[in-house]
């Protein structure tokens, strides 16, 4: 995906009050996703400050949803074109990663990603800090949300992008399969102030997944799915031991038969010397 804005610059004879109290929200204009599955997305955001802003405000969401409705109408500032009044709390049926960059009454910590499903009051929180992140720096700044379907873990990872290994900073057990997202995108909102604004940009992003059988959804420990598990691991190790052991045994083989073709024709010298020593 190439670089598209989600909160906006200032510029080009923009009112700066038009960029007050509003809403992003960019969705993949089609299914992105099968369930059960597992799935694996990265995008690179850059996040500044207005011109005259003191502060950060208010973030977005990368956001995975049962339709392509839109945001909320009241959906701006600390919502993040997630909820509103009418809807927080509600089931939603969707599910959001948001990079909040304003504390609310409801924030338990600044700067900080979390896991969002019925209400902007989230599930998990885990400041940027933990991944070693300042906003003031205004650096381009990787995320990325890896789902493993077999085990229902989310996991939330993020660091700089001129920096690498990316670090580890959110695991949430869920089962998104009972949500039943199958689009994709990103929200996002302003607040009433421009002193607490920001420009977001969303400079790239893959989604990907992996379909995975309608059994991988059983409780872990249920017998049923460990067989099935234990049947899969056996083909798969039996494939990787297997292809290289019959390698082996055909190498084996092979330099037998070299070995009695040698033999062969020593002993074939043999008989011709004696026969010619005979003579």
């Amino acid at each position: 995906m190439a670089t598209s804005p989600l909160l906006p610059e200032e510029g080009n004879g923009t009112d700066p009050n038009l960029l007050l109290n509003n809403i992003g929200r960019v969705l993949y204009n089609r299914q992105a996703i099968t369930w059960p599955a597992s799935f694996d997305t990265n995008f690179t955001v850059l996040i500044r400050k207005r011109a005259n802003a003191s502060n950060f405000g208010d973030g977005m969401a990368f956001v995975m949803t049962t339709d392509m409705r839109q945001s909320p109408p009241e959906s701006f500032g600390g919502f993040l074109g997630l909820f509103d009044h009418s809807t927080n709390g509600n089931t939603t049926r969707q599910l959001a990663m948001e990079i909040d960059t304003l504390w609310n009454k409801y924030d338990t910590a600044n700067y900080h990603v979390a896991v969002d499903i019925s209400s902007i009051i989230s599930n998990v929180t885990a400041p940027l800090s933990d991944a070693n992140i300042e906003l003031m720096k205004e650096k381009p700044v990787i995320y990325k949300v890896n789902y493993v379907g077999w085990m229902k873990n989310l996991e939330v990872s993020a660091g700089y992008a001129d920096e690498v290994p990316l670090k580890s900073i959110v695991n949430f057990s869920i089962v998104i399969a009972q949500i039943n997202p199958i689009y994709v995108g990103f929200t996002a909102g302003s607040g009433p102030s421009s002193n607490y604004s920001e420009s977001i940009q969303i400079l790239n992003w893959n989604f990907s997944f992996t379909l995975l059988p309608d059994w991988s959804l059983e409780e872990p420990g249920n017998r049923k799915r460990e067989r099935r598990l234990h049947t899969i691991l056996t083909i798969i190790l039996s494939t990787i031991v297997g292809v290289p052991l019959l390698g082996i045994l055909i190498l084996l083989g092979l330099r037998r038969v070299q070995k009695w073709r040698r033999c062969k024709q020593h002993e074939a010298l043999l008989e011709m010397k004696d026969i010619v020593s005979s003579q």
